[in-house]
């Protein structure tokens, strides 16, 4: 059997905020406009996309092959060329076997797609600011230079993976591996003041590319499984490493952040693209860590008793680093819980004139995500109280 889609989509995405800042104002008042300096801050953004796309999935040799393929043609306003169509193709293909020696299905899966990141909005415009000359309205170049061939990133994924089932569907087990390459990343320059121009948005082509390669695996299983009492758990299992393989620019660090004083990102060819770099101590920089855990996993549970159910989550991030700015804020003041311990620190941070004590300050992390009772009501409680919901619910995490 063949199954052919096929549709159009449309749609305006519309921000306006005001932002009202007043310093210096008197003790209690309120009103922004009793400060004696008022800054206002007004943004409008307006993004149009149209997209089409088309599907067609064929299943074969007994409904046991499934292969299927489709195209994404999608335009945005956010592109320097708003009328020019990209186009995103994807294709997948999986078979099962009904029983295969213990498995009672056993389903192997191979897919690939592509999708774009667009443009931030403005980016593809040489903005303008206002201000006053001698007196009068004026207008000046705000800093960044337009390009005239601004598009989407592409991003291209291949992953590969199995399904099982056993023992009467008890047990159910998941694997994936993936590998996802960004290409034709939007880059910033910083230009040379005489230009004119602070920064130029560019896309960076063949020469500005993110490689990820990971797993994601879990199993399930339900141990008790009666008329009145079940009992479900489940295992998830996440890694990812990243990969920087060109970078056709000068190592960078992403706009936003505290500076190397305190550690950064820094994007560098054949590195990391979740590193931290900073002060290393020799008037240097240093890579002191890694926002990206070595990998993380999921706990959960779900016990049913006829009307109750309790379900509980825990989550474990092994590894990975954070720039933590609140902490060493406590510790320069010297209002830390480990106070002694912390001064030392400070003191001897700030004599190697190093980040290394802020930015790896992570380690591995368990939480407990959440915790849920719910108790589903009976039909004869429902009617007498006339009340369409069917359950009580507590939570907490």
């Amino acid at each position: 059997t063949a199954t052919t889609s096929a549709g159009l989509r449309s749609g305006y995405d519309n921000l306006r905020t005001t932002n009202v800042v007043t310093q210096n104002l008197l003790p209690g008042q309120q009103n922004v406009d009793r400060g004696s300096a008022v800054s206002v801050f007004n943004n409008r953004q307006r993004t149009r996309t149209f997209a089409m796309f088309a599907q067609e999935e064929v299943l074969l040799l007994d409904e046991r092959l499934l292969v299927s393929g489709g195209v994404l043609a999608q335009k945005s306003t956010n592109n320097a060329d708003v009328n020019k169509l990209f186009y995103f193709p994807k294709a997948a293909a999986s078979f099962r076997w009904p029983t295969l020696g213990p498995f009672e299905e056993l389903k192997v899966r191979v897919a690939y797609g592509q999708t774009g990141n667009e443009p931030l909005y403005g980016q593809k415009f040489t903005t303008f600011t206002g201000l006053s000359n001698t007196g009068q309205n004026a207008i000046a170049i705000q800093g960044i230079l337009a390009d005239p061939t601004l598009h989407p990133e592409r991003e291209k994924e291949i992953e590969a993976g199995i399904d099982a089932g056993l023992f009467d569907s008890r047990v159910a087990i998941s694997a994936t591996v993936y590998q996802k390459n960004n290409t034709d990343l939007i880059l910033q320059q910083t230009l040379a003041p005489t230009t004119g121009f602070a920064q130029r948005v560019f896309n960076g082509g063949d020469g500005a590319e993110i490689r990820n390669r990971g797993i994601d695996a879990s199993v399930s299983a339900f141990p008790v499984r009666t008329t009145d009492l079940s009992w479900g758990a489940r295992v998830v299992f996440a890694k990812n490493v990243g990969k920087v393989d060109t970078l056709a620019v000068p190592a960078f660090a992403p706009p936003n952040n505290f500076g190397f004083s305190y550690g950064a990102g820094f994007i560098q060819q054949g590195t990391s693209p979740s590193q931290i770099h900073g002060r290393d101590g020799n008037n240097g920089l240093a890579a002191l860590g890694d926002y990206e855990p070595k990998f993380t996993m999921g706990f959960s549970n779900e016990v049913s008793y006829k009307r109750f159910r309790l379900y509980g989550l825990l989550e474990w991030r092994h590894g990975g680093s954070v720039v933590n700015v609140t902490q060493n804020v406590f510790d320069e003041d010297g209002i830390a819980p480990r106070q002694r311990m912390e001064v030392v620190i400070v003191a001897r941070r700030r004599m190697h004139h190093t980040a290394a004590a802020t930015a790896d300050s992570a380690g591995d992390a368990h939480r407990v995500v959440r915790e849920m009772l719910h108790y589903r009501l009976g039909d004869v409680m429902n009617r007498a109280r006339g009340t369409g919901a069917d359950h009580l619910a507590g939570s907490g995490g």
